[in-house]
């Protein structure tokens, strides 16, 4: 797990999330060679993970304002990360999970929290969104 999170920081800093004096909020996935996101070619509106992988690039570079405003959620996904990262490597030397008897149980509700924000923060762009339409 930690080798997992330390391979996703790598890549974070080796993205630049800046070009030139403009921040790059969403479609910094596409420096990796990836295509445009799908979802918002076909609606016109951002898909629920919209600026995540940019929110992993500011926060790795100290830039939480700009790591916020592209997707608070992929902000607090890193933060969590930078936080597991000592806990997987102190759980690993232990032989043992740090605090936990069990990991299973800690990383379901993890991901549904992490689906539950997701959304919720998916649907107030939307509502954002339309309501800056009207």
């Amino acid at each position: 797990m930690a080798l997992c999170w330390a391979g996703v920081f790598a890549m974070a800093w080796r993205l630049d999330p800046y070009q030139g004096d403009k921040v790059w909020l969403e479609e910094t996935h596409r420096q990796l060679g990836l295509p445009p996101c799908t979802f918002k070619f076909y609606t016109g509106l951002p898909c629920p993970s919209c600026g995540m992988t940019s929110s992993f690039c500011l926060l790795v570079r100290g830039d939480v304002g700009n790591a916020l405003r592209a997707n608070a959620v992929g902000a607090g996904l890193a933060l969590l990360g930078l936080a597991m990262l000592p806990w997987c490597l102190v759980s690993a030397w232990r032989a043992r999970w740090l605090w936990f008897r069990r990991i299973e149980p800690v990383l379901i509700r993890l991901t549904v929290l992490f689906l539950i924000a997701m959304f919720a923060r998916w649907g107030i762009v939307l509502l954002w969104l339309w309501w800056n339409k009207q």
